[in-house]
């Protein structure tokens, strides 16, 4: 279960991606906002990302293992024409590419702006929230950061 400021676990199949998952979810669209209906790709991206950092960096995971899935279901939807923009409404998803669009993507494009270097990465996510720390991100503004 996770609300704000608060993570219970209580199933016995707890796993670590969840858990990296939710304690993203207090960061990215806990302390820094965006818009759920406009921007859900923000905060899921980060998420995302901070959860294939966590793989990386702590768990000792290789980047082929961490981000195959991703780069495999990024694949998927353009072989079948649904991979989209993520920067879209969430009414923009109705046929299809919303996961692709709003997770997988932007961890990708994070981590190639990172230089596929976790240290890099993390020290880009603490800029990220020292800056935008209770405050909420827009699109423009994020690409503007970045």
């Amino acid at each position: 279960m996770l609300t704000a400021g608060v993570l219970c676990t209580c199933c016995s199949f707890f796993n670590h991606e969840t858990h990296s998952i939710n304690y993203s979810f207090q960061w990215f669209y806990g302390i820094v906002s965006n818009s759920p209906y406009n921007n859900t790709w923000i905060d899921e991206g980060f998420t995302d990302f901070e959860t294939h950092l966590y793989f990386i960096d702590r768990k000792g995971q290789s980047e082929e293992t961490v981000y195959g899935f991703a780069l495999t279901r990024i694949k998927q939807d353009e072989q079948h024409k649904m991979l989209k923009p993520a920067h879209l409404p969430i009414s923009e998803y109705k046929t299809g590419g919303f996961s692709s669009a709003n997770y997988k993507v932007p961890t990708v494009k994070l981590w190639e702006i990172s230089g596929h270097d976790a240290k890099k990465a993390l020290s880009f996510l603490k800029t990220y929230i020292r800056t935008y720390a209770y405050q909420e991100v827009d699109a423009h503004e994020w690409f503007r950061f970045v």
